[in-house]
């Protein structure tokens, strides 16, 4: 059984520790669409059907319906290796707003994890990555969009363009 767990230890110690005072964060850094809860929610609920602690996967009239993985509060769990459902098991970490998870399982699926929830900004335990893990990371990362907000000044220049 594969799983994604919050790492209550670690979750502790983070909200123990100092936080540091507002405004010290660059306020103009790119973050990454899933580093935002409700993002995370909005797209978990496009990728996959919720009932209850179970999330399906999305399919056609008619054929037949499939678990992907099931929430039990503390544990995200699936018996796959499908990176689409380990992106939505750490789509719904991000959506409970965990920072730190333990990945257990196979290893295809602790790696896949690994990627996917570092990508998204989790600190991951229970895994240590590989060289491979590390350049698979930075290639994702470059490859993934990043969300930023519309500059007042892009969005002059498009109402003076239309303009003329």
């Amino acid at each position: 059984m594969n799983e994604i767990g919050v790492d209550e230890a670690q979750e502790t110690k983070r909200t123990e520790e100092p936080k540091p005072a507002e405004g010290t964060q660059d306020e103009n850094a790119e973050q990454p669409r899933l580093n935002q809860r409700r993002d995370a929610v909005e797209s978990l609920r496009k990728r996959f059907l919720e009932a209850g602690e179970q999330f399906y996967y999305r399919t056609a009239p008619g054929e037949p319906t499939k678990i992907a993985f099931t929430d039990h509060g503390k544990r995200l769990v699936t018996e796959h290796d499908d990176p689409s459902v380990i992106q939505g098991m750490v789509l719904r970490a991000k959506a409970k707003g965990w920072t730190t998870v333990r990945v257990n399982g196979t290893a295809q699926f602790k790696t896949e994890a690994w990627v996917q929830a570092t990508i998204a900004g989790l600190d991951v335990e229970g895994y240590t990555p590989r060289g491979i893990d590390l350049a698979q990371r930075e290639d994702r990362r470059e490859q993934r969009p990043v969300r930023r907000p519309a500059s007042k000044e892009h969005g002059e220049r498009v109402a003076s363009n239309q303009e003329a």
